[in-house]
């Protein structure tokens, strides 16, 4: 019966494996003050990689793959009257939206919920994630305005945002 299942929706035997380990996995209800430090670790490392990665991107395209950042300015002050994010007006209320949506992530999305308000042991770590969720978030900042330049130079106007990275 699982065979034919899998074959009907095109299921892979990994994917079941994952979906009967979240099954199971979340059967087990923990205890609300409960603290798995392997989550934490295991969330730090993501962060730390991304991090690691788009810094990598960023350093390697500011400055290996296209010149240093005031060749990429000069290059896009070139090119700005065919470029389609200098000819849109900055809207304050979307830029006021995003920043909402930003503050909202804390409580909507599940990995910093349960960091923020499960793993949470007492104040010292809150002073500390005041400083450093800040600064990781800076730090993602560095490089993206140097990549949002190059990308909409290099690829075509129909191209999306979203490759910009890739």
């Amino acid at each position: 019966v699982v065979r034919a299942a899998c074959e009907r929706f095109g299921l892979d035997s990994v994917e079941i494996g994952i979906a009967l380990f979240t099954i199971f996995y979340s059967a087990y209800g923990p205890h609300f003050k409960e603290q798995y430090d392997g989550l934490v670790h295991t969330l730090a490392f993501a962060t730390l990689a991304k991090f690691a990665g788009f810094v990598v991107v960023g350093i390697a395209a500011t400055t290996f793959l296209f010149g240093s950042p005031a060749e990429i300015y000069t290059r896009v002050m070139a090119e700005r009257e065919h470029l389609v994010a200098f000819q849109s007006p900055v809207s304050i209320s979307n830029s006021l939206g995003f920043v909402l949506i930003g503050a909202a992530s804390v409580l909507l999305l599940p990995n910093q919920f349960y960091i923020t308000i499960v793993q949470n042991r007492d104040l010292s770590e809150l002073r500390t994630a005041r400083w450093f969720v800040p600064l990781l978030l800076l730090g993602f900042c560095i490089f993206i305005m140097p990549l949002a330049l190059i990308g909409s130079t290099v690829l075509p106007q129909s191209a999306s945002a979203d490759f910009y990275f890739l």
